[in-house]
């Protein structure tokens, strides 16, 4: 199955606001990031999509689904129409990751972000607020990911 980042950002979208939780352009781009994180770590390095990111200053961010919702600003984003079956794994895995992300607001999630080594080494030696469209590599990602805590041992139920 080949899903991309955007179809994964509208079911993001729709979940938070099941859940009654707000969901801005920058929350979206850091819960993409944590999911393709965590989901490539309980994957056994497999991607939940093919979407590069780039280390821009307010964090990681997918640049094609960022363009689809910057007209909303800081505003929350509407719900989504979705015509795209996912399976029930990664449906289970994206509430699983908003058990534990999903109460946060984008800007408690950039600073998560910014502490991370894929969002740190792309950028180099740029200040934290700089412009950069540098890539993250999603091998950065898969290898930072490997020595973190898995969702599960994150998630205190």
């Amino acid at each position: 199955m080949n899903i991309n980042a955007k179809i994964i950002a509208k079911i993001l979208i729709n979940k938070c606001h099941e859940l009654g939780r707000e969901i801005t352009n920058l929350k979206l781009q850091k819960l993409l990031y944590f999911a393709q994180g965590h989901y490539t770590q309980e994957h056994n390095g497999s991607f939940l999509f093919e979407d590069d990111f780039e280390a821009w200053a307010h964090g990681p961010v997918v640049p094609n689904v960022y363009g689809n919702y910057k007209g909303y600003s800081w505003y929350n984003l509407p719900n989504q129409s979705i015509d795209f079956d996912v399976d029930s794994n990664i449906n289970n895995f994206l509430d699983k990751l908003l058990k534990y992300y999903g109460a946060s607001d984008g800007k408690e999630l950039e600073i998560v972000s910014h502490d991370e080594q894929p969002w740190r080494n792309a950028r180099g030696t740029l200040n934290d607020y700089m412009p950069s469209t540098n890539k993250i590599t999603k091998i950065s990602i898969s290898n930072y990911y490997k020595e973190k805590d898995t969702l599960n041992g994150l998630i205190r139920l």
